[in-house]
């Protein structure tokens, strides 16, 4: 498996970014609702529905929680 190019990378980011606005839509909540309920900076959420910031695990983790989504990971062993 390749390394992924930089237009691969922001087009992932943008799919998350998406995925995540539609979720979040879905439930009914505003960016600033999910603000409060993740502790997450409403600016911050704007930026990751984007595709414009870098997100972390943690963050992913902490939306998923809040947005009653899962995710999974599996370890190579």
């Amino acid at each position: 498996m390749g390394k992924l190019t930089k237009d691969q990378i922001l087009k992932q980011r943008k799919a998350y970014g998406l995925r995540l606005r539609e979720i979040r839509e879905l439930q009914g909540l505003s960016q600033v609702q999910l603000s409060k309920l993740t502790e997450i900076p409403k600016t911050s959420i704007s930026k990751i529905e984007a595709g414009e910031w870098s997100i972390s695990i943690d963050l992913i983790l902490r939306l998923a929680k809040h947005l009653d989504f899962e995710i999974n990971f599996t370890p190579n062993d």
